[in-house]
């Protein structure tokens, strides 16, 4: 991920059969990234204040901006 020249990666896990679940695998060096559960709300303050936060919810996966700055956003499906 990417806001204004500033470097932010992710990679996690997520688990699609049974309970869904997600887990933090590496984050690239960036404290400004954080995985956590339950749903990140659209306009609410959900998610941590200076960071992008990934959450799964009731089978989807939710990204969350809160870092004041734009990122772009790009993922890779492995099966």
């Amino acid at each position: 991920m990417l806001g204004r020249g500033i470097d932010r990666s992710i990679i996690f896990s997520y688990r699609v059969t049974g309970t869904h679940a997600i887990a933090q695998m590496a984050t690239g060096g960036s404290a400004n990234v954080e995985v956590t559960t339950g749903e990140l709300v659209p306009g609410s303050t959900s998610g941590t204040s200076g960071k992008i936060t990934v959450s799964v919810y009731d089978g989807k996966i939710y990204l969350k901006n809160r870092t004041g700055v734009p990122v772009n956003s790009r993922g890779t499906y492995l099966s």
